[in-house]
């Protein structure tokens, strides 16, 4: 009885993780739909999605405009930093658009005093399901990322 209960256990195992996307799968996955409909500025340009397991980085050029049309200044290497674990998708900006976005809150404390501040950018839903989707490929690349192991 042990053994047929062990080797069902087994059979069970080995389909579950046949299943589960790999790390990779799930990089390049996320990397393609992030680029694919990420709503940045009109004024960006060469936009950039960089995925790993620990963040998702967006990078860009922008150009900034006199009000007559001139170009005043290009600011080149303009980037976001977004650690994977705690992202939250779909938080609501522009529901006429069907925009919202992928933004991860921190919280830092200094000298008595406690700071939040977010991180973020915009996405469409240019697929059904896509925002449940970024979340549930977010949350699984975040569990191969190190964590940080301290001595006290």
């Amino acid at each position: 009885m042990k053994k047929k209960l062990f080797v069902l256990l087994l059979c069970f195992m080995a389909s579950y993780a046949l299943q589960a996307q790999t790390k990779e799968e799930t990089i390049s996955w996320l990397q393609e739909k992030l680029q694919k409909y990420i709503v940045v500025g009109e004024k960006a340009k060469n936009v950039k999605v960089i995925v790993n397991e620990c963040f998702i980085t967006i990078s860009y050029d922008e150009n900034e405009y006199y009000t007559n049309g001139n170009l005043y200044k290009t600011f080149n290497n303009q980037y976001e930093i977004i650690p994977t674990s705690g992202i939250l998708v779909g938080i609501n900006i522009n529901a006429k658009n069907k925009i919202k976005s992928i933004r991860c809150l921190r919280e830092k404390s200094f000298e008595n005093e406690r700071f939040i501040w977010s991180s973020y950018f915009n996405i469409t839903e240019g697929e059904e399901n896509l925002y449940e989707r970024l979340q549930k490929a977010v949350d699984h690349l975040a569990t191969f990322c190190p964590q940080k192991q301290e001595t006290f």
